[in-house]
């Protein structure tokens, strides 16, 4: 019962979160009927995705901290609300994911990696800074992958939006998670404020993005340098 009480101011805007993103996923399927849950669930995932990119930003550089100042310390309200915002998220889409079976194993990896670092930033209430520029770096991507599988379900995808589409894409994949994304797990390491927790979650979610970076290359080489025709 303690724990309940204790846990209290943190479980109510998590649980909050969470259901408002179920309520929108409702939403959107009552009014998209002749959808797949699955097109449902990703429009949610751009919705998501364009709500912590922006908020991710504003904390990040325009409000402060900057984030490579502060690794490891106690994380200011802003980032503790997009930490929870971004962990109630997750849990919908991680369990949505379980229940249809409609990703792999790295993606499930990604998903369980996420909740237990969000999880714990959000209950211990440091190291909001090295989340807050995660979820930008990662989350920035999410809407040009998105798309991509839209234009495919839509049997456009050969047509050059859908190439100029895939381009930004893979670059900014690339530069995000093997640039910045490198940097911000290098000062994570080095410093000695961040909890063993978040490095092992860094390092977690870096190898995840390292493997599909690979697979991002393979996919650039076909796509770009094999045969195709552009309409």
């Amino acid at each position: 019962m303690d724990l309940v009480v204790s846990l209290g101011p943190i479980l109510c805007p998590l649980l909050s979160c969470l259901c408002i993103w179920i309520s929108l996923y409702a939403i959107i399927s009552i009014i998209n009927t002749n959808r797949s849950p699955e097109w449902n669930c990703r429009l949610v995932t751009i919705i998501h995705a364009i709500v912590s990119t922006a908020l991710s930003y504003w904390c990040a550089f325009r409000t402060g901290p900057w984030p490579f100042d502060t690794f490891g310390e106690a994380s200011t309200q802003f980032q503790t609300l997009i930490a929870t915002i971004t962990l109630g998220y997750f849990l919908f889409d991680f369990t949505w994911c379980l229940y249809m079976g409609t990703e792999g194993l790295n993606m499930l990896a990604h998903h369980m990696i996420s909740v237990y670092s969000l999880s714990y930033i959000v209950i211990n209430g440091y190291s909001g800074s090295e989340i807050v520029a995660t979820i930008f770096g990662s989350e920035m991507t999410n809407p040009f992958l998105q798309m991509r599988w839209f234009l495919r379900e839509t049997g456009n995808y050969e047509l050059r939006i859908a190439y100029i589409n895939d381009l930004v894409f893979l670059t900014l994949f690339l530069f995000l998670r093997l640039g910045p994304g490198t940097s911000v797990l290098y000062w994570t390491l080095k410093s000695s404020k961040p909890a063993l927790v978040v490095k092992a979650g860094g390092i977690g979610l870096y190898l995840v993005g390292v493997v599909w970076s690979f697979y991002i290359m393979l996919f650039a080489c076909k796509r770009f340098f094999g045969k195709k025709k552009v309409t």
